[in-house]
């Protein structure tokens, strides 16, 4: 069950480009040093500012977020609100692809995984809202 690694490799390699950057070492530390502060993947401001040239819509940059605290139950349940939200986030992401997966590819492995997905973090969800409400 699930898609190879092989499988993932060739669609990667059928839908997405790389690009090679040339920058001054100073630059290039400033950039580095900058994204790490900020937590922010350095990928993701570089596919900002192409998508922002090409007057594209682009999402908002998220930073990484940090791991939360633990030690006292409100921080627990902070912890958990926040977990709660990937989650939901997660189920739904997996939902649309789920959705824009072709007819023709329904009863394929890509597709059951998918469903799988999805109703793992239905569950998850639901568990954590229900414990946590």
């Amino acid at each position: 069950m699930g898609t190879t690694i092989a499988a993932k490799q060739k669609w990667i390699e059928e839908n997405y480009d790389q690009i090679k950057l040339s920058a001054s070492k100073d630059l290039v530390k400033e950039f580095k040093e900058k994204c790490h502060d900020a937590k922010i993947p350095m990928a993701q401001v570089i596919k900002q500012a192409m998508m922002e040239f090409c007057g594209l819509k682009t999402p908002k940059i998220k930073p990484i977020p940090k791991k939360p605290q633990v030690d006292t139950r409100q921080k627990r349940r902070k912890a958990i609100a926040f977990a709660l939200e990937i989650i939901v986030d997660a189920r739904d992401a997996e939902a649309a692809y789920l959705e824009a997966i072709p007819e023709n590819l329904q009863n394929s492995s890509r597709y059951e995984d998918a469903q799988t997905s999805v109703a793992a973090l239905e569950e998850a969800a639901q568990a954590l809202e229900g414990a946590y409400s």
